[in-house]
């Protein structure tokens, strides 16, 4: 079950957790519709690549255009054949780094909790070069774990396992490999061992006509996110507050609305109005009340206790049936 941040401090676990492949398998059949046509669409546009440039290389070493239409083109030369595949091999790394800045991304907001469309399986721009980067120097490494009696390659893929997804949430490629590095590396003997099991699982899919890859390659990249969520610890994205429709009455109104005009009773309420806090000066209950002596006035005029007035004059006669006030002259 994946897991929503709606704010405050969230505290990573720090150990690889062999349930990712139960929740990335749960998280795809949620949005199963954008992952498998995004790459039904990708692979026809592979095929189409590899078409366009498989008449390239007739058109080139085959003696162009008209003598393939007659059957007359002899087999392409060797330069011409090394010099096509390397323009293949190009294309295919710029499609494969494309798709997966794509892929990658929209991971980490399905992981995030965030809707994921199938729009964002082709957001592969956003980020591109920092994910090429991040691509060579994966390359790199698991080279060198290749050396490493092969088996060191599966130990480095694990230590690696959620930088490409730190790349695509944001990260430069050199600080995602050092975070992920650094991460990984408390649990590294798991994080190998899930590579392994992983890889036997993906290699599993691939036999039924390698439609299996449909499901296997999107959990990939669901693990990858869900390893940096477990790992390093994902942000949350908060979105902008939506204050909806404008209603009469609602406060605060929303941002782009203008309140509405003073009316009797608002709060504050107009100047003059009845009902309006403070009221006009000069009105009977204003406060403070006008300074000309009216009764119940606060404060009081200066100059006499007219009836009414605060404070009331101090004479003792005033008092009569006061037990405690003194008798006669004081």
């Amino acid at each position: 079950m994946s897991v929503g941040y709606s704010g405050g401090t969230y505290v990573p676990p720090r150990s690889v957790n062999y349930g990712w492949i139960g929740e990335s398998w749960n998280l795809l059949t949620q949005e199963v519709s954008p992952w498998i046509i995004s790459q039904i669409i990708y692979i026809v546009a592979g095929f189409a690549i590899s078409f366009v440039i498989s008449m390239i290389l007739v058109m080139v070493g085959g003696g162009g255009m008209s003598g393939m239409w007659r059957g007359q083109y002899s087999s392409p030369s060797q330069e011409s054949s090394i010099m096509t595949n390397a323009v293949s091999s190009v294309f295919s790394l710029a499609i494969n780094v494309f798709q997966a800045s794509a892929y990658y991304r929209m991971a980490v907001k399905q992981v995030r909790g965030e809707p994921i469309t199938l729009n964002d399986a082709f957001n592969g721009a956003t980020g591109y070069w920092q994910m090429l980067a991040a691509f060579i120097l994966f390359g790199l490494l698991s080279f060198a774990g290749l050396l490493a009696c092969v088996v060191g390659v599966f130990f480095v893929t694990g230590l690696l396992m959620p930088a490409l997804a730190l790349v695509a949430d944001g990260e430069s490629a050199p600080r995602a490999i050092s975070r992920s590095w650094d991460a990984m590396k408390v649990d590294w003997v798991n994080a190998g061992l899930f590579s392994i099991l992983f890889a036997a699982l993906y290699l599993v899919s691939m036999i039924p006509c390698f439609l299996g890859l449909l499901i296997t390659i999107p959990m990939m990249y669901l693990i990858a996110a869900l390893a940096y969520r477990d790992m390093i610890g994902m942000p949350a994205r908060f979105a902008p507050m939506d204050y909806g429709v404008a209603q009469a009455g609602v406060w605060p109104p929303p941002p782009s609305i203008a309140p509405p005009n003073p009316q009797t009773g608002a709060w504050p309420p107009p100047t003059g109005q009845t009902g309006a806090w403070p009221p006009p000066t000069g009105q009977t209950g204003a406060w403070p009340p006008p300074q000309s002596g009216q009764s119940g006035a606060w404060p009081p005029p200066q100059g006499g206790n007219p009836s009414g007035t605060w404070p009331p004059p101090q004479d003792p006669q005033s008092f009569p049936d006061d037990p405690n006030r003194p008798q006669g002259n004081v």
